[in-house]
């Protein structure tokens, strides 16, 4: 479990967040646009806590991603990916490893909704190697989407995942996949509040008596500041395609992964994941004004476990 705790703030990524300290100076002025997120990883196990890696997040004048580099500690591995956009929308991430090309993201549009997500692995000698290719098939406020992969540069793929989402007032209400290797089924579903903030996630799976069975259920309350991240996340895709990529930025093991569709900072978050060692969460959010928050720390306990992430968000 503990392992598996650890999993879950380690992989945060993605398309995904960006954190620092509460102690760190943060450059709070009057202005209200971020220029820069910073995301920090604290390993709680020494005393002081030991900085893990640290992601930094570069937003441009439309306070959209631009560019995330990612270090670690433990040694000098660097990652970066750039951002690049066509008549405003994210069109393009390529993703460097110690200044090496290694894989390539492309976002297709059909008028203004995201028709194709296409990621394609490059080797050391530049040759595109695996290939995932997401499809979306727009019809009214309901979303079809086939997963497929190719391990030959694109002459054959093989179908990984077929998914239905539904769209409501801007917010993904509605998810499920059916896994054609695995032959599973899982369920997804959402409520909102106003401020489309989701506060209930109930998860499901089909059983053997096609019957859907609650497997958890996690619940939301926010503070009453907005969160920086949301909004540079927002500005660069757009919350229609958040709401069709968002579950794609971490493994099943990211609990929070909710942050990346909640326009407000969270003030508590409880999940039934883990049964009786379920993790508990402690968030302190500071403020940057009277609408935004200048950072947010998020500590992780799980028995005697513990794990941290600070945002830093610099206006």
């Amino acid at each position: 479990m503990k392992k598996k705790i650890l999993l879950m703030f380690s992989s945060l990524f993605l398309c995904t967040l960006v954190a620092c300290s509460e102690s760190e100076d943060t450059a709070a002025t009057s202005s209200a646009t971020v220029t820069k997120i910073v995301e920090n990883n604290f390993n709680t196990t020494t005393s002081p806590f030991t900085l893990s890696d640290s992601t930094t997040y570069t937003l441009d004048s439309q306070e959209r991603i631009i560019e995330v580099e990612r270090r670690f500690t433990t040694n000098s591995n660097v990652g970066t990916s750039t951002y690049l956009y066509n008549n405003g929308k994210i069109a393009q991430i390529e993703r460097r490893q110690n200044n090496v090309l290694t894989s390539k993201s492309y976002y297709t549009y059909n008028g203004d909704d995201l028709s194709e997500l296409r990621t394609e692995s490059i080797s050391n000698t530049g040759v595109v190697g695996s290939i995932n290719k997401r499809t979306f098939h727009t019809v009214q406020d309901t979303i079809y989407s086939d997963w497929e992969r190719s391990v030959n540069g694109g002459t054959t793929y093989s179908p990984i995942l077929h998914s239905k989402m539904v769209i409501q007032n801007g917010d993904r209400t509605f998810y499920e996949h059916y896994d054609p290797i695995n032959l599973e089924w899982q369920r997804v579903l959402i409520t909102f509040d106003a401020n489309h903030n989701p506060i209930t996630e109930t998860k499901y799976t089909l059983n053997d008596n096609g019957i859907w069975v609650v497997a958890q259920v996690d619940n939301y309350t926010y503070a009453t500041l907005k969160s920086p991240f949301y909004r540079a996340l927002e500005r660069t895709f757009g919350r229609k395609t958040l709401g069709m990529v968002y579950h794609l930025s971490g493994n099943a093991l990211n609990r929070v992964n909710a942050r990346h569709i909640a326009p407000y900072c969270f003030e508590t978050y409880t999940t039934t994941w883990g049964g009786a060692e379920a993790p508990t969460f402690q968030f302190t959010n500071t403020a940057h004004n009277t609408e935004y928050a200048k950072s947010t720390v998020i500590n992780c306990f799980s028995g005697s476990f513990t794990t941290q992430l600070g945002f830093n968000y610099y206006f």
